[in-house]
């Protein structure tokens, strides 16, 4: 599976790694394992990959929006989620 995904144009994203582990109030007693364990969180660099997809040939002849929409049913309507004008552009 990964020589797919790394064969692919959008496949050279590379990734950081960083640990984690629980700084809380601990109870007094047994302290479940959990809270002393330490955790290893493999992720990729941030906008790399949202720059390979945009840079895809695929998308070449593409029209992409980057503006936030208002989007109407056919009764005149808003729909309201998350990526609306008014939730996303309003946020900025």
């Amino acid at each position: 599976m990964y020589e797919t995904i790394n064969s692919t144009p959008v496949g050279d994203v590379s990734w950081e790694s960083f640990t984690l582990e629980y700084d809380g109030v601990r109870p007094d007693g047994d302290i479940p394992m959990w809270m002393t364990a330490e955790y290893e969180y493999l992720v990729p660099k941030p906008s790399r990959p949202v720059h390979n997809i945009i840079s895809n040939p695929v998308f070449e002849s593409r029209v992409l929006t980057t503006h936030t929409a208002r989007i109407y049913n056919g009764w005149g309507n808003r729909f309201q989620n998350l990526m609306s004008g008014d939730w996303c552009g309003s946020k900025l």
